[in-house]
């Protein structure tokens, strides 16, 4: 079992080779090698968990006159606009010198977009269930829709993300979709729109494994790996 919680604008790049120039400007932002050479797409794997809850509110960016999309938040800065910062704002904030680098080479290179939209989301998530053979399970956890725990409009944004992920969900045999919220069964369990106090995630894990479980005695892969 490989479980991934990222953006789907990263996890995208891994579902092919990315360009040089492309390479460059996401390293040049502070990504690693590391970062662009997911294996989800290995045949070894019988299940893969994605949850890609960083689209609904990190930001995006597009190279100016290049290719690359990207999110880009350096610690302790949130869900901001970052092309209104300025180097002393990172300073004050702790970021490191590495990352100060970073950020200047992002602050003149990159244009600000907003959070994921419909057709980058959808495109991104098609990219990924593509690269991943049709005999890997895949599971993709829904976010939250509970009204108490968040405000109208961040509401909406849940419900239109879980939207679009349903849309490509379709599309492929082998990928199903898992609400989080079935796994919340009072509110005190729920603390803000993406995070849940310890029985809920215990509860979530027991339903993986009960699915990891039963491929593993009806659907067994050769060489199988398990990766968490």
């Amino acid at each position: 079992m490989n479980c991934d919680a990222h953006h789907s604008t990263i996890v995208a790049q891994s579902a092919r080779p990315v360009p040089a120039a492309q390479r460059e400007c996401l390293l040049n932002c502070g990504y690693t090698d590391e970062d662009l050479s997911l294996d989800y797409a290995s045949p070894h794997y019988s299940l893969i968990i994605f949850s890609f809850w960083g689209d609904l509110y990190y930001r995006t960016y597009a190279q100016h006159d290049g290719q690359t999309v990207l999110t880009y938040t350096p610690s302790n800065l949130g869900y901001n606009d970052l092309t209104t910062f300025y180097e002393a704002d990172l300073r004050n904030r702790g970021v490191p010198e590495e990352g100060i680098q970073a950020f200047r080479y992002f602050r003149a290179n990159m244009v600000y977009q907003g959070p994921s939209d419909e057709p980058l989301f959808r495109k991104n998530l098609r990219e990924i269930l593509t690269a991943i053979p049709a005999d890997t399970q895949v599971i993709l956890l829904l976010s939250s829709e509970n009204p108490a725990s968040m405000p109208s409009e961040i509401l909406e944004r849940h419900q239109s993300m879980n939207r679009w992920t349903k849309t490509e969900q379709k599309n492929f045999p082998n990928v199903s979709v898992i609400p989080i919220d079935d796994f919340v069964e009072n509110p005190d369990e729920q603390t803000t729109s993406t995070h849940f106090t310890r029985i809920v995630y215990q509860r979530l894990a027991l339903r993986l494994k009960q699915v990891y479980r039963y491929l593993e005695r009806n659907h067994p892969v050769p060489e199988q790996q398990v990766s968490a």
